[in-house]
């Protein structure tokens, strides 16, 4: 485990100077609850969806293609149980992953600490010709309305073949691209394309706005909700 440890620590050293754009599908790893009609609607609407991940230095950019949806209620809770609902950005400098939220007028940097706690394993499987490695993270869930803590489970698959830190739904940090990740029982994300240049590529920045965590968000759109027009 050292010997691989190592190997990957020296890989993640390299200079992220190279640019690439990752197509992923989207598809359903649930294994109970099948016969749920609203589970049905939003695995329809997973396996028409695809995503893109464009990373250029130090920064990438996660977004949901444009599809037409089948269900348009369906869709939209698709979207958020694989919170593809809006364009998530990676900073390598800052170790952050970022999405903006228009709230009450304002414009704010919702912050995600996804970019770190990765436990990596020997695991190893073959995804589009490169070898990958196995790693788990475990995340506070902010949105939960439990009275105890409960956690989300990210199941990532990266090549060190491919060495930079970037992944799906602002998931990164790792010494290599991450080709595959999963929530586990529910959704996985799988790279179908993956495309390496050395040109440069105009990276979308995040607007400008007040940085707030995941849980500060829930409590400002709960807010919101309370708030009636004059």
């Amino acid at each position: 485990m050292k010997i691989i440890k190592t190997f990957l620590l020296i890989i993640s050293l390299n200079c992220f100077s190279q640019t690439g754009k990752i197509e992923y599908n989207i598809k359903s790893i649930k294994k109970d609850k099948l016969d749920n009609p609203m589970l049905k609607g939003v695995i329809k609407e997973w396996n028409q969806m695809s995503c893109t991940l464009s990373y250029n230095g130090q920064k990438s950019f996660f977004k949901l293609n444009k599809s037409i949806p089948l269900n348009n209620y369906y869709y939209g809770i698709s979207k958020v149980i694989a919170e593809v609902y809006t364009g998530w950005y990676q900073d390598l400098e800052l170790k952050e992953a970022i999405f903006n939220k228009d709230i009450l007028g304002d414009t704010y940097q919702v912050i995600l600490k996804r970019l770190q706690g990765w436990e990596i394993t020997e695991e190893t499987k073959e995804i589009e010709g490169y070898t990958c490695y196995k790693a788990v993270r475990k995340e506070l869930n902010e949105t939960s309305r439990a009275k105890k803590d409960s956690y989300l489970t990210f199941v990532a698959w990266f090549t060190p073949e491919i060495s930079v830190p970037y992944g799906p739904v602002g998931n990164g940090g790792l010494p290599g691209l991450i080709l595959r990740l999963e929530r586990p029982n529910l959704v996985a994300f799988t790279a179908t394309k993956i495309t390496l240049n050395k040109k440069e590529y105009k990276m979308p920045l995040p607007k400008k706005g007040k940085k707030i965590t995941m849980k500060e968000r829930s409590k400002l759109m709960l807010k919101s909700r309370l708030v009636t027009p004059d």
